[in-house]
């Protein structure tokens, strides 16, 4: 009963991170019909962000490109280690192993760039007043707040520190230490990437810069 149990289990996690990278990618293909569908437009020559549009399209044009191998990678992988598992030849840790991979290096990997691209050049965007480039940074936003939406379904947390926080070597990673005013050493001077836990245990860590 407890390798049946075992088996469920293993193939529920399957069920569930596929499920998962389904949606994410279903968001991003909201946003390239968005662009595709106003390409036109988005291209005017009065549209001074006509190039930094294109270049979140094309972005996260790469980004599903990246998704769609990565899961097809991850449905053989998964399907060959549950038939080795059944027959014993594979130890569960392998399986759980495998999962984790995928949770953090696509589906996390891909939602946490794609934030580097929301607080760099959506935020870029914001600054010009025109209904085009609105139509542009409303659509982004809706995509990013439906990526945490997603991930928040299915018990996925995003959590952010704040500045003054003391670096946490558990919760964050430290992409970049340097001197400024007004910081003790080891406080959190400004928060590059969100992180993301699940059930207590932190899947990713947030990028922050520290004071040394």
């Amino acid at each position: 009963m407890i390798y049946i149990n075992e088996i469920r289990q293993f193939s529920c996690g399957i069920c569930v991170a596929r499920t998962v990278a389904h949606s994410i990618y279903a968001e991003f293909v909201r946003l390239v019909e968005v662009y595709d569908k106003n390409e036109g437009t988005f291209c005017e020559e009065y549209c001074r962000n006509a190039a930094i549009i294109e270049g979140v399209a094309q972005s996260v044009k790469i980004k599903l490109e990246s998704i769609a191998v990565q899961l097809e990678e991850f449905t053989q992988d998964t399907s060959q280690f549950l038939c080795d598992f059944c027959n014993g030849g594979v130890q569960a840790a392998h399986l759980c192993k495998l999962i984790a991979t995928f949770k953090k290096e696509c589906l996390l990997y891909e939602v946490s760039t794609f934030e580097e691209i929301m607080n760099c050049s959506v935020e870029r965007l914001r600054r010009t007043a025109n209904a085009d480039v609105d139509l542009f940074v409303k659509a982004a936003d809706g995509v990013y707040a439906g990526l945490n939406a997603v991930l928040a379904k299915y018990g996925i947390e995003a959590f952010k520190p704040n500045v003054h926080d003391m670096f946490d070597g558990k919760r964050h990673e430290v992409l970049m230490a340097e001197f400024a005013e007004g910081f003790s050493r080891g406080e959190i001077i400004k928060v590059l990437n969100c992180g993301y836990i699940q059930g207590g245990e932190v899947l990713l860590r947030a990028n922050v810069v520290c004071s040394r």
